[in-house]
């Protein structure tokens, strides 16, 4: 399992992180709770852009700070 990519996912599909993006729109049937933040990614993972197929500085900048974040909190779960 690719525990970096599912802790990184879990700081992304947050309702935090998400209100972070100027672009985004609250749906209504947008509502996810901690079980529908829970997924298990295996192998490589890419994260991406599906609208502009690339990621631009901002989406850059936030997934290498998401990253920095996912690592610390296994690290101190003792699960790295």
């Amino acid at each position: 399992m690719n525990k970096v990519a599912n802790g990184m996912f879990w700081e992304l599909s947050g309702p935090v992180a998400r209100a972070i993006d100027d672009e985004y729109e609250k749906d209504p049937d947008d509502d996810y709770g901690p079980e529908d933040r829970v997924i298990k990614l295996r192998g490589p993972v890419a994260f991406i852009d599906r609208h502009n197929w690339g990621l631009g500085r901002q989406h850059e900048d936030q997934l290498r700070a998401v990253h920095e974040i996912a690592v610390q909190r296994l690290r101190n779960l003792g699960w790295l």
